[in-house]
């Protein structure tokens, strides 16, 4: 299940994202289906929230046309789109992230490969913040579901400020976008 190695036998950079999309999209709906069994006992259906830049501007046509939308209702989960601002770049409370959170029983965090900006006092700051959200989001009983991805420029920080986000959760990502 190697993005890799797809990556390596074609040479095609297209044909990995379109492999990483897909099987990024399978692997979390093969989670979120386990989750939904375990809940299979109550009526209410699973919310999911997927992180997502300009959330509220896309949500309408997200859950329109989003083709993942009926194997989501098919097996009882009801998805919308989470602003990711919060807990890339904008400041927020912990306060402020956990009440986004609380209204999805699961959250999709892909960590964008390029966003993050400059490691300085105000990122390392707010990485401690969006940390201690994602752990309470936890330990409060929600979801996390960390999809990384490599970063897209040599030298870039998003790593060092993912890492220090997930420090909270006992996680780290590795150069190349494992968790």
């Amino acid at each position: 299940m190697s993005i890799c190695r797809d990556y390596e036998t074609d040479g095609s950079r297209k044909n990995a994202k379109v492999t990483k999309s897909v099987r990024s999209e399978a692997l979390a709906c093969m989670a979120l289906v386990c989750f939904v069994s375990a809940r299979a006992e109550e009526a209410k259906p699973v919310v999911l929230g997927l992180c997502s830049g300009d959330a509220d501007k896309y949500n309408v046509e997200f859950r329109q046309y989003n083709r993942m939308m009926p194997v989501y209702r098919e097996n009882g989960i009801r998805a919308a789109l989470l602003e990711l601002a919060p807990f890339a770049g904008q400041d927020s409370s912990e306060d402020a992230l956990l009440a986004m959170m609380k209204k999805f029983h699961v959250v999709h965090l892909t960590i964008p490969n390029e966003a993050a900006g400059v490691f300085d006092e105000a990122y390392k700051k707010r990485a401690v913040i969006v940390g201690r959200a994602l752990a309470r989001h936890v330990e409060d009983g929600g979801g996390l579901f960390v999809e990384p991805q490599s970063v897209r420029y040599p030298g870039a920080q998003d790593e060092d400020y993912w890492n220090a986000v997930l420090a909270a959760l006992g996680a780290d990502i590795l150069h190349e976008g494992c968790l």
